[in-house]
């Protein structure tokens, strides 16, 4: 402890000798956390995304040459032990009309389960419900985006838009607003495709009453394990009375798994690359401890000569060299987490930062005081006092 507060008391010393290494240290750092906290983030907003689209459970379809799924193998899914949720998937094209403009838009068949599986956070009215659905409600959703930019505020539940259904135009009342401002997979589309709008799937064409979906989107319950849920949805599927054999029942969040172990491979490799730069610091540091050693001969000789020891020196300039990295490390963790949570404000996405990667670079960190200080460590621990004491 004595010689930790005999480092410390030094530093303030020679604390301009000290700031371009502890600045280069830091430098280094800032990049490697930077780096790995854009792809923390970019793993999140994809990942967030592909849940919101339902690709984060089991996708239910049926094998070529098949009819379609209907609302009886929807309540067959659900009945399930291991679902907790699960909805069609029913889309289509269309024109919508509002406050005399009038634009494309894509419409999402939507029920009372599709805020779970899709992720659509209503921030003003309701969702769609069991009864919209069963009674063909002309009734819809619209996200925050469309509603500020036709409307000029979000909040136009009451509001009735023109929707062209199967080559008709009807009016549909808007129940509900969602939160659309930060979806990405919009933010990709919006050329081509500017407005989401969900209805009751209902609404779409129906042959005798009976609706036809390409796919059931399914969440299962948290202790349910995946390989599991697909074994039961099969079996269910096949003893309901329908075609035996003759459905498809694939693990999304197998697909997601395989993303997420992409963004790590990528973010280890360019935070290893940032990395490179830790290397130029140390040697910044290791030339700052040699130029220390020059400057300390007189100090050093003076130790020796009252009973400091060879491993006493070689300690004391090592722990130098370790609080000097460990100090720019902090300040460069500080820097880029405060870089990364201006750019998540500004691109209003919530932070997210790897603290496994950080730990690692701490240590990586460490390590380098101390192979970088072990040169000059040597050298001021094999001073000859005498010679040393001739210093001034």
């Amino acid at each position: 402890m004595n010689l930790l507060f005999s480092v410390l008391k030094g530093f303030k010393r020679r604390k301009s000798n000290l700031l371009f290494p502890v600045i280069s240290v830091a430098v280094g750092v800032m990049l490697v956390v930077l780096v790995s906290s854009v792809g923390a983030v970019g793993k999140n907003a994809v990942l967030s995304e592909m849940s919101g689209l339902g690709l984060g459970g089991i996708m239910v379809s049926s094998k070529e040459g098949i009819s379609l799924l209907t609302t009886n193998e929807l309540e067959t899914v659900r009945e399930c032990s291991c679902v907790s949720a699960a909805t069609p998937i029913v889309y289509g094209y269309s024109q919508i009309e509002s406050v005399n403009k009038s634009e494309k838009c894509l419409l999402w068949g939507s029920d009372d389960a599709t805020d779970e599986i899709m992720n659509l956070p209503t921030v003003y009215g309701r969702g769609i419900s069991k009864g919209d659905v069963a009674s063909q409600n002309r009734v819809c959703l619209v996200d925050s985006s469309f509603a500020k930019q036709n409307y000029g505020r979000e909040n136009i539940v009451g509001k009735k838009i023109h929707l062209n259904i199967s080559e008709n135009a009807e009016y549909f009342t808007v129940i509900g607003v969602i939160d659309g401002e930060n979806s990405l997979i919009k933010s990709v589309v919006s050329e081509y495709i500017p407005c989401f709008v969900y209805v009751p799937y209902s609404i779409f064409e129906s042959v005798g009453g009976e609706y036809f979906f390409s796919n059931i989107a399914v969440n299962v319950k948290e202790t349910v394990d995946f390989p599991s849920a697909e074994a039961q949805i099969k079996v269910a599927l096949s003893e309901s009375g329908a075609i035996e054999d003759g459905y498809k029942v694939k693990n999304m969040f197998s697909h997601t798994q395989t993303i997420e172990k992409i963004f790590n491979i990528v973010t280890i490799i360019l935070s290893g690359i940032a990395a490179i730069s830790l290397v130029v610091s140390g040697m910044s540091v290791m030339t700052v401890m040699l130029y220390s050693v020059g400057e300390r001969k007189h100090e050093i000789g003076i130790k020796k000569a009252i009973g400091a020891s060879f491993s006493d020196i070689m300690f004391e300039f090592l722990l130098e060299s370790v609080i000097i990295t460990l100090l720019g490390c902090a300040l460069g963790v500080i820097i880029g987490l405060l870089a990364s949570f201006i750019g998540c404000v500004a691109l209003n996405l919530p932070l997210t930062f790897d603290a496994g990667m950080i730990g690692v670079c701490a240590v990586v960190t460490a390590l380098f005081g101390l192979v970088f200080g072990i040169y000059p460590a040597q050298s001021a621990a094999r001073l000859d006092p005498v010679d040393a004491l001739r210093q001034k």
